[in-house]
């Protein structure tokens, strides 16, 4: 495999990664990465000035869940190609058992993805009470239920864990975990949430900046920064298998 052909961009989970193309996301563009024909990216948004300095670019992989970070309709009209890796499903959920009571009860997922998927049926094997509905779903599908503990799994475009979300529930002193991205959460509705009671505690892996101080001001609320993916992360593992992909589709383009 020729990896002077890829340039991977964002480095914090290519540690183990034998390849000569990695940029930080801040760091500066070097002339040499106009040629690579392949593109690696974790959180770096890819559109319109980074494809227009990649003119021989066929191929993106994504080491993400979401297509938040592409412009596809660039892609498709350029035909450039991408794929979701979606290599952090099972740190993702570890992280969540890892937050929510050990002990079985009645939980609520919110998001049917890869990671939604994939807890719901851990939750199976351990004995909880659970039950998802789509991040598009209306929560009056389930309002009617009494919930320990809500947990947010869905798509990073979707922005509706508001105060009339919460407040469909009957229930108050709810535990809500998220895994969402920050913009999926409204920070001021959290806090309003906290002070009436209909929410015993937050547990999130992402906070938009708006919001934020005011909410984490209780002692009830725990922020981890965006660092979900690495529980139990192992980036020997993990480099392999971006290897192989890379194989993969260096493969597919012959």
């Amino acid at each position: 495999m020729n990896l002077k052909k890829w340039l991977f961009i964002d480095k914090a989970d290519l540690t183990h990664l034998n390849a000569s193309n990695i940029k930080g996301a801040r760091e500066p563009w070097q002339d040499k990465w106009n040629d690579c024909e392949f593109l690696s990216v974790q959180s770096t948004k890819v559109g319109k000035t980074i494809m227009d300095r990649m003119p021989r670019l066929k191929h993106i992989l994504v080491r993400a869940h979401g297509r938040e970070t592409i412009n596809y309709n660039l892609c498709a009209n350029k035909k450039v190609v991408y794929m979701l890796m979606r290599p952090y499903t099972q740190n993702c959920v570890d992280w969540i058992l890892d937050n929510i009571d050990p002990e079985p009860h009645p939980v609520l997922i919110v998001g049917n993805g890869s990671i939604g998927t994939a807890l719901f049926d851990e939750l199976l094997v351990r004995r909880y009470d659970r039950q998802m509905i789509r991040g598009t779903d209306n929560a009056k599908l389930v309002y009617k239920r009494e919930f320990r503990t809500i947990i947010g799994c869905c798509a990073p475009d979707l922005a509706f864990f508001n105060k009339d979300w919460f407040n469909q529930f009957h229930q108050n002193n709810i535990r809500f975990v998220s895994i969402c991205r920050g913009k999926c959460v409204m920070n001021h509705a959290l806090v309003a949430l906290l002070r009436s009671g209909k929410l015993e505690s937050v547990i999130a892996d992402d906070l938009q900046e708006l919001g934020r101080a005011p909410l984490l001001s209780y002692e009830t609320v725990t922020w981890t920064e965006h660092t979900a993916w690495k529980t139990n992360f192992d980036p020997a593992e993990h480099a392999c298998r971006i290897e192989k992909l890379c194989r993969q589709i260096e493969g597919s383009c012959c």
